[in-house]
């Protein structure tokens, strides 16, 4: 079924990025949803790229969970949280 969801890039340093997912408000997530996701994006990434980190929330602020592909990334985007909204998010359609 395919859903539409914010995507942005964020460098964690010169030669990473961490995609971030954001997922419509009110939707049950937990880490099942997340890898899929994750899945879904990686499958439409460039192949140089789909070793990224990916981290998805739910809602914009994460309010109802923020699920990363690693630990790490998990940690780095939870502290963006508050300013987020100043990425640059573009729309894009996934198959999960």
């Amino acid at each position: 079924m395919i859903h539409q969801v914010g995507v942005c890039a964020i460098t964690r340093s010169p030669d990473e990025e961490i995609y971030v997912v954001a997922l419509p408000e009110g939707r049950d997530a937990g880490r099942w949803l997340a890898q899929r996701v994750i899945n879904a994006l990686r499958a439409r990434l460039p192949l140089q790229k789909i070793a990224a980190e990916v981290v998805v929330l739910v809602g914009m602020q994460g309010e109802s969970g923020c699920f990363g592909s690693s630990p790490e990334a998990e940690a780095f985007v939870r502290r963006l949280i508050p300013d987020l909204d100043s990425y640059r998010w573009q729309t894009r359609e996934l198959d999960w």
